[in-house]
């Protein structure tokens, strides 16, 4: 019996997989090859989440009607653990603090599209049992900042750059500007 390439997509488990490729118009040289990549991607049976840096830049990638969307959110939407070592880890607040502490937060990006918080920030579900960003979908899935996220988190914060604005240095010169410069002093 042979199997033919769509049967054999529906008979395996969807693959999750992310871009944070630039896409944007104007966002960089490649943004319209990298959309034209995407979609291919996408046609051809892989589906691709498109990663925002925030809910705006979740928004403007939604606009882009080209692939479901994900966004950094910052870490107040995960919920309390304690490490244990090795990868494990404890809740430190029931379900039931957890939700009550992130009603206030928002579910929605500026744009009115629903935010969906990943389970596994707050529940003991996997990607696996989960499958949520391997689906189509209207929703963006937010992943509550983690790792080097939590890094730019306290850096935009401490810098007191509004919230969803870019964290990066606006001054900021490449290297090559500053040998240029130095060269011309």
């Amino acid at each position: 019996m042979r199997i033919s390439a769509s049967d054999d997509r529906q008979a395996r488990r969807p693959v999750i997989a992310y871009t944070h490729k630039p896409v944007l118009h104007g966002e960089h040289p490649a943004a319209a090859s990298n959309r034209r990549f995407i979609a291919e991607a996408i046609d051809g049976g892989l589906m691709l989440n498109l990663s925002g840096n925030n809910p705006n830049h979740a928004d403007a990638l939604a606009d882009l009607d080209l692939a479901p969307v994900v966004t950094i959110l910052p870490n107040a939407h995960a919920r309390r653990h304690r490490s244990l070592g090795r990868g494990k880890r404890e809740w430190a607040e029931t379900i039931g603090q957890y939700r009550d502490r992130v009603s206030t937060l928002p579910t929605h990006t500026p744009a009115g599209r629903r935010m969906a918080v990943c389970p596994a920030s707050y529940t003991d579900t996997t990607c696996e049992s989960c499958r949520a960003c391997a689906k189509p979908r209207d929703a963006v899935i937010g992943f509550p900042a983690h790792g080097a996220w939590r890094v730019v988190e306290r850096a935009t914060a401490a810098r007191d750059v509004p919230p969803d604005e870019p964290w990066i240095f606006s001054q900021h010169r490449t290297m090559a500007e500053v040998i240029a410069d130095e060269a011309a002093a």
